[in-house]
């Protein structure tokens, strides 16, 4: 489960990067025609502002993603070794040839 939260997250960042590519595509579109039009300075410099923040932002949803992709390969490991360490004693306890091991809430006190 929490693998899987962690791939979805990743996914969920990874489309805000290329939202975000998507989006500085199109302001480089548009300082071409504000250049065109002879726009302000002042504007033109907010628009640059405005791509500078949406580049960090890219790049910050790029690393979340990685590190979400990473952390989902740690909740596996981390799964599969619970489960190697951990995994056969309920099956074990239900086995047992012993009748009071294999009574519920025997481990519980």
């Amino acid at each position: 489960m929490t693998s899987a939260m962690c791939q979805m997250r990743a996914e969920e960042a990874e489309a805000i990067a290329a939202d975000d590519r998507t989006l500085s595509s199109r302001l480089d579109q548009f300082e071409v025609q504000m250049a065109d039009l002879e726009v302000d300075d002042a504007t033109r410099v907010e628009i640059a502002e405005l791509r500078d923040l949406i580049a960090t932002q890219s790049k910050t949803a790029a690393t979340y993603a990685g590190a979400a992709v990473d952390s989902a390969g740690i909740a596996t490991a981390v799964a599969a070794a619970a489960h190697k360490a951990h995994g056969g004693i309920a099956e074990a306890v239900q086995s047992s040839p012993i009748e009071v091991a294999a009574q519920r809430g025997y481990y519980e006190r």
